[in-house]
């Protein structure tokens, strides 16, 4: 047998429903703003209350369909007539703003791998350089992924035996304390590129490369 609450607890079923969906959107889109949420509650719950008391005087036998269709209706027609043009206006608002989030994060690192890549350009017009008797610069490479090629040779060696592993430990720790310490390095610390530095013989054989990156600096 059905007890007098029924519509109500169908009515109140769909209010609740609704209305965790849409905290959820709501949170997804880190909108917490209690005029928002205050809105929802009048939208979603007043009309459950509604309902419930026009299926309980003397229609208990009403499907829970017509129950859900008649709640869907009273929301609609709150809305309209009552004119909630804040609650229009600031899903619009998390709308926009989702794009426009989601564009920025597209074109963050678009951004910076431009600017490396023009960085690279017009350092390369001063390559080849000597950095010291025996290290030339030869050219800059700016890759995507926000990661730049630094290669050198090493003029006074071959690649033919030399154990590229020591190479590597003897060369990696200047460049480790630039990248890390250098103010000149700063930009690339703060956008998290990863730099390469590889260093071939003066037979052009490549002998060994050091990988940098932010992490490096922590540990």
């Amino acid at each position: 047998m059905k007890t007098e609450s029924s519509p109500y607890r169908v009515a109140f079923g769909c209010a609740v429903l609704f209305f965790v969906a849409a905290l959820v959107f709501l949170k997804i889109n880190g909108v917490t703003e209690p005029k928002m949420i205050g809105g929802l509650i009048v939208v979603l719950f007043f009309p459950s209350l509604f309902v419930g008391w026009l299926f309980g005087r003397g229609r208990m036998d009403a499907p829970r369909w017509k129950i859900v269709l008649a709640y869907l209706v009273s929301v609609v027609a709150l809305v309209f007539l009552v004119g909630f043009k804040d609650i229009g206006n600031s899903l619009k608002n998390i709308s926009s703003a989702g794009h426009k989030n989601v564009a920025a994060k597209e074109s963050e690192g678009p951004s910076v791998e431009k600017q490396l890549a023009q960085a690279a350009e017009i350092n390369n017009k001063k390559l080849p350089m000597l950095l010291s008797n025996e290290i030339r610069l030869d050219r800059i490479s700016a890759e995507p992924g926000r990661q730049v090629y630094y290669f050198h040779t090493l003029m006074a060696l071959k690649s033919s035996g030399l154990d590229s592993n020591r190479v590597g430990q003897l060369l990696r720790p200047p460049h480790l304390e630039d990248f890390c310490k250098g103010p000149d390095m700063r930009m690339f610390r703060d956008n998290n590129v990863n730099m390469v530095y590889v260093y071939s013989g003066s037979d052009g054989v490549e002998i060994t490369r050091i990988r940098l990156t932010t992490a490096d600096c922590k540990s």
